[in-house]
């Protein structure tokens, strides 16, 4: 990726390129996963845990800080399976799933959360895009 990003435009394949133009589009997903870190380094809630973690408030003591978790990197994201702060979806197509449904209700998610109305090939193309974060 850093080798698309410098100008070698060889380095993705179509269905990795198209999965970038959907990261940095209609997916949204570059509002979080910014930079060269693919991270903005926020804590958020992502509407997709399924436990009863209660995430930063439990460092912090503060309400505001209740289910909020580490917006993590995306690199080298095959090698992080399975997947988000409790190994809690196995994944990364079960990842970009959830978020293309608007996460799982969570009533305190992030405004962000929202259904994508993303198609099958717009998933399996970010999915490809993702993939291309990891060295191997």
């Amino acid at each position: 990726m850093d080798e698309y990003r410098a100008g070698n435009r060889t380095v993705l394949t179509a269905s990795e390129a198209r999965g970038l133009l959907l990261f940095e589009g209609k997916a949204r997903c570059s509002g979080c996963h910014a930079g060269q870190n693919y991270t903005d380094e926020s804590f958020r809630n992502n509407g997709l845990a399924t436990n009863t973690d209660i995430g930063r408030a439990d460092q912090t003591g503060r309400d505001r800080d209740f289910r909020l978790q580490k917006v993590a990197t995306l690199r080298e994201l095959q090698s992080t399976e399975p997947f988000m702060h409790d190994g809690s979806i196995d994944t990364l197509l079960e990842v970009i799933t959830a978020y293309n449904a608007g996460g799982l209700g969570d009533p305190m998610a992030d405004t962000d959360i929202r259904p994508l109305e993303l198609s099958n090939q717009e998933m399996l193309d970010l999915e490809a895009f993702l993939k291309a974060l990891s060295a191997n």
